[in-house]
Order: C-alpha cells, then sequence, then structure tokens
C-alpha cells in the first residue's frame, strides 16, 4: 500500500490493518507482547519502505536533471 497509493492515503491504508495486527494476534492465542512485537516491526518496517521510496523519487529527479543538462550540452558541442 506504501508504494502504489499516494502519501496521505497511504499511511492510512497502512495504519489501519497494522493497528488491527496487535489484538488479532491476541486473539489467535498468542501473548500480547507478541502481538506488540507484530505492530512495531510492521511499523518500523513500513517506514524503512517508504524512505526508500523517497530515495528512488529522489534520484529518479536527479537522474531526469542531469539527462537534460547533458544532453544540451552535448546537442551544443555537436552543433558547433
Amino acid at each position: 500500500m506504501l508504494l502504489i497509493t499516494p502519501v496521505p492515503q497511504a499511511w492510512v491504508a497502512f495504519t489501519a490493518p497494522v493497528a488491527l495486527l496487535g489484538p488479532l494476534v491476541v486473539a489467535f492465542g498468542e501473548a500480547p507482547v507478541q502481538g506488540l512485537t507484530s505492530v512495531v516491526s510492521h511499523m518500523v518496517g513500513g517506514r524503512a519502505l517508504f524512505g526508500m521510496r523517497a530515495v528512488d523519487r529522489e534520484r529518479l529527479r536527479f537522474a531526469r536533471d542531469l539527462h537534460d543538462l547533458c544532453g544540451c550540452s552535448l546537442t551544443a558541442v555537436a552543433l558547433q
């Protein structure tokens, strides 16, 4: 959900199932600590994934800018 939906909606769509994960784990007979551990690990993993998404978008933006700059310069050199 964090990768394919826009940012504000992604966090709502991600947080709601993760918040329900703790009670669901406890309902299946696990210890409450296990439910809390599951919620925390999913939240940390989600934040890391979202961070990688932001880095990837910034790298793509930088690559496009660099391509445009180098393409213009190389075209000018070729025409001279």
